[in-house]
């Protein structure tokens, strides 16, 4: 009985020991490079469940962006993109954030990542510009952080 009891703690301990790693998923290949766009977090906001994050349209064109995004961890000096706990479903639309504007988006990602250890993580969006209702090539925007 003693050994069955044992057994089954061993097996659970590798299990959770296993788990941790089995979150981190392949090295990202993104880079945030469109300085016209940035993106802040609203003082206070951030837990290891969501923020509010500001995006600034500093260009002189429109922005286009989406609900979808994505978080990577920080780990061995590479950004990992981080896998989802349950399946990530957006609705696609295409907001539009006018020149020289901003916008303030709650983020909660618990549902599709849990609650974040510590460690250095980093927020992903698509974005893209829209001019005369033509969108240019995709972009990424985005903003590192970290969960103390």
């Amino acid at each position: 009985m003693k050994k069955t009891i044992l057994t089954i703690l061993l097996c659970g301990c590798l299990v959770f020991l296993t788990g941790c790693d089995n979150k981190i998923g392949k090295i990202s290949d993104i880079e945030i490079n469109n300085s016209d766009i940035s993106v802040s977090i609203k003082d206070g906001t951030l837990t290891n469940t969501g923020a509010t994050f500001i995006i600034e349209n500093n260009s002189n064109q429109t922005l286009g962006y989406g609900e979808s995004y994505h978080l990577e961890i920080k780990n061995d000096n590479s950004w990992h993109i981080l896998k989802t706990i349950n399946d990530a479903v957006f609705i696609m639309p295409l907001y539009l954030l006018q020149s020289n504007e901003s916008i303030e988006l709650h983020i909660d990602w618990e549902n599709f990542y849990g609650s974040l250890e510590f460690g250095e993580y980093r927020l992903i969006k698509n974005g893209c510009f829209v001019i005369n209702d033509e969108k240019s090539d995709n972009f990424y925007i985005g903003i590192e952080f970290t969960i103390e």
